[in-house]
């Protein structure tokens, strides 16, 4: 912030804080802000219209300086996007719902603070989890025991229905799969490319941008970031999006040899990340990195991955996108969208798509052939 490095105040999330107090001591905000930011609960207004930007609401109801400050570079940095192009619908729809009602977001957390009863262990549930092996742990398990194949490295490159209504998918490596469901839990180019069967759903699929970015992983000599906290969030301006440092963030990692740091790199509207070479993406990160946090240390070892198309937009308007082309889906029996694309990034959204797509898929009448 334009007053140096702050902790992320308790309270608050992606879209906005929760409470108030903690973010007045925290001191992210200036005087003014603070000020703004607390009369949240008197100007909340209902609003009527079609969907708004995450940076709109947030602006209207705390004032410029939590957008700019707070949620620019954390829902910003989690979207690589800008508030002000993400669609509140589509990223936070309780907060929609506040939008339309002109209930306070202040008030109504608070209302649901007190209504919840207090935990008897005394203590606070951890802010972050994961698996101790990694995320590939989740995906195992969900495999055992069943005969499902799973053929990683292999593309699909083209999409056909039979004249007895099964779906036949063409794969990168020349095989043809006959299926009679297919769910889609690809990038919106992708999808795009398979469907030209549904040029409804091609149009509607075409409004969804999409922006490249590259993570850095440094293996770091022991100590090197010791006493930086648990992870960096930066506002657009910089090269770096974001900085965790996840010696001290994970507890089954405390113990390893090295400190290990991701960097994030690669916002929308700016400059193709993914196009750099490795030299260059590992002298900016690291010229950020050390200009906001002190980190000199030269790195042991360093590991650089592009992932270009990697994130999707969800702009303002993202959910009618969505809808139009499930709609448009509809006139071709078997065939469903899913994923981070469509439904949102976390990984507990990712899985409600899923389901919603096996039940969509199980209610789906048996196949009758194409006339």
């Amino acid at each position: 912030t334009p007053r140096g490095l702050r902790p992320l105040p308790d309270g608050m999330t992606p879209t906005g804080p929760t409470r108030f107090v903690p973010v007045l001591r925290s001191r992210t905000l200036g005087p003014r802000g603070v000020v703004r930011a607390g009369l949240e609960p008197l100007l909340a207004r209902a609003a009527t219209g079609d969907d708004v930007s995450v940076g709109e609401f947030v602006t209207r109801r705390f004032g410029a300086q939590v957008c700019d400050r707070l949620v620019q570079p954390l829902l910003g940095g989690i979207h690589a996007a800008d508030v002000h192009d993400l669609s509140l619908q589509a990223i936070a729809p309780p907060l929609a719902q506040l939008r339309t009602s002109g209930d306070s977001v202040l008030l109504t957390q608070l209302r649901r603070r007190r209504a919840t009863p207090a935990t008897t262990t005394g203590g606070r549930p951890p802010g972050f989890t994961t698996f101790t092996g990694g995320l590939t742990t989740l995906t195992d398990a969900l495999l055992t025991g069943t005969t499902v194949t799973v053929r990683t490295s292999t593309g699909a490159t083209a999409l056909d229905r039979d004249t007895d209504g099964t779906w036949q998918v063409t794969t990168s490596r020349g095989d043809v799969l006959p299926a009679d469901g297919v769910v889609l839990a690809v990038p919106p180019h992708a999808a795009t490319s398979l469907l030209g069967h549904a040029p409804d759903a091609v149009a509607a699929l075409a409004g969804i941008r999409t922006t490249s970015v590259v993570t850095v992983l440094l293996a770091l000599p022991r100590g090197a970031t010791s006493g930086r906290g648990t992870g960096l969030l930066v506002p657009p301006g910089g090269f770096l999006r974001a900085a965790v440092m996840l010696t001290a963030k994970w507890p089954h990692l405390a113990d390893l040899p090295h400190d290990l740091v991701r960097l994030s790199a690669g916002r929308a509207g700016e400059e193709d990340v993914t196009e750099l070479d490795d030299q260059t993406i590992l002298r900016r990160v690291r010229r950020d990195l050390r200009d906001l946090l002190g980190v000199t240390a030269d790195p042991v070892d360093v590991l650089v991955r592009r992932l270009p198309r990697a994130m999707p937009l969800m702009e303002v308007g993202h959910t009618a996108r969505i809808r139009a082309a499930r709609a448009a889906l509809a006139d071709h029996p078997g065939l469903v969208l899913a994923g981070a694309a469509y439904d949102g990034a976390s990984l507990g959204a990712c899985v409600t798509s899923g389901e919603r797509a096996a039940t969509a898929l199980a209610m789906t009448p048996q196949r009758e052939a194409v006339r």
